[in-house]
């Protein structure tokens, strides 16, 4: 695992955790499957269906998220949808972040901005769509929960949204919405 360049002897250090009690979950980069560890052992049924309507998954995310949820085939399909379902808008991004997100606003007509979080107040008055990693990858930098309220609120006041994207928040739920 020091092969990460060094993470998780970082976080071994700071969290007091042995690097070997760590499991990376890193996609991409991880030559380690977290199946070989794990006690999780799949069903060949479960890679083989979809959700279905009686399967619990609504109800189980619910419970665990404390609100509804919708399935998608991962973070990547939410990503390239939800920007066909706005009209040509104004956009900023919170960067450094995925570069995936400006690619689709931007391929679906929208005007995307690169923003550095010191200019979201300033910016916030002239976008129709705010989007936020949260935490954010790479560099697992995190906004407040308040800021993130108060960027929806004004958002949301003239019609516009606050997308959160909170695929790396099980590691950190704190700030999550």
């Amino acid at each position: 695992m020091l092969s990460h360049g060094g993470r998780v002897l970082a976080a071994s250090r700071r969290y007091g955790i042995a690097p070997e009690h760590w499991l990376d979950l890193s996609t991409g980069i991880s030559p380690w499957s977290w199946l070989e560890d794990a006690a999780f052992q799949p069903s060949l049924e479960s890679w083989a269906g979809l959700p279905e309507d009686q399967d619990g998954l609504l109800k189980s995310a619910l419970n665990y998220y404390g609100a509804p949820a919708l399935p998608v085939a991962g973070s990547q399909a939410a990503i390239q949808l939800l920007p066909r379902l706005r009209a040509p808008s104004r956009v900023g991004i919170l960067t450094p972040t995925y570069a995936e997100h400006a690619e689709h606003w931007q391929r679906a007509g929208h005007g995307v901005e690169a923003l550095h979080a010191r200019q979201l107040d300033q910016a916030l008055p002239r976008l129709d769509v705010l989007v936020v990693c949260n935490p954010n990858s790479p560099d697992g930098r995190h906004l407040r929960r308040r800021h993130l309220l108060g960027y929806a609120d004004a958002l949301a006041a003239r019609g516009g949204w606050l997308v959160v994207d909170e695929a790396f928040a099980d590691a950190a739920p704190e700030p999550s919405l």
